[in-house]
């Protein structure tokens, strides 16, 4: 009975942002009979917002709490989320409440020089993880690979002057840089476009199948 509310609840919310958006406007402005209700519905997110965050502090710390209490492998990251957690929701709340200028300095410690910092190191790995993958992909083994190759080096070239200097004496529309331009410009544009409408797709049945209860396990019984 429980799920089936849940389901429900679901399916309404949906569908009122679905009608509100396609029915018809009224003539006096860019309104429908729905729209009255934007704001309520806005306020009822935030709430469960808040509610799915506090359970996903609950979840996190009741397992952190259970590596700790078990000393299993990598317990004192465990210790350390609680730290960090803590240090955070205390500093936060007092700069919202209590503001002074120490409350202040500790929040730009711990916000600015330690977590902004630990944020750019993660995002440096990736960029390093996908250098390294991007590499394994350009072996030229197949025609594709050979066009991807070929135009990673233009594209490339025509980004530094040696580009430019390496083709002076050619028709300007021939140039490195010209070239460079139109492969990123346009060619790379129009597959990036192809790519991003695959998602929005993809992203549209899934969101439909979570609406309408079709996905596995959600089924409306």
């Amino acid at each position: 009975m429980k799920e089936r509310v849940v389901k429900i609840i679901t399916l309404l919310g949906g569908l009122y942002y679905f009608l509100e958006f396609v029915l018809p406007q009224e003539i006096k402005g860019h309104t429908t009979y729905l729209s009255s209700f934007i704001v309520p519905m806005g306020n009822i997110l935030m709430v469960l917002w808040a509610f799915a965050v506090g359970l996903g502090l609950i979840n996190l710390s009741i397992t952190h709490g259970k590596k700790v209490k078990k000393l299993e492998p990598g317990w004192i990251y465990s210790i350390a989320f609680f730290i960090a957690m803590l240090a955070m929701m205390v500093t936060c709340f007092l700069d919202t409440y209590h503001p002074t200028s120490l409350v202040r300095q500790f929040y730009e410690i711990l916000f600015t020089r330690m977590y902004m910092p630990l944020g750019a190191t993660i995002f440096s790995l990736l960029a390093l993880f996908m250098a390294t993958s991007a590499y394994r992909a350009m072996r030229v083994r197949t025609f594709e690979a050979t066009v991807m190759v070929v135009s990673a080096c233009i594209i490339m070239l025509g980004q530094v002057p040696i580009g430019l200097w390496m083709t002076r004496t050619l028709p300007s529309c021939i140039q490195l840089p010209r070239v460079s331009a139109w492969l990123l410009w346009i060619a790379n544009t129009a597959a990036y476009r192809a790519v991003m409408f695959g998602i929005y797709m993809g992203m549209i049945a899934v969101a439909l199948r979570l609406w309408l209860s079709l996905e596995k396990g959600m089924e409306l019984r």
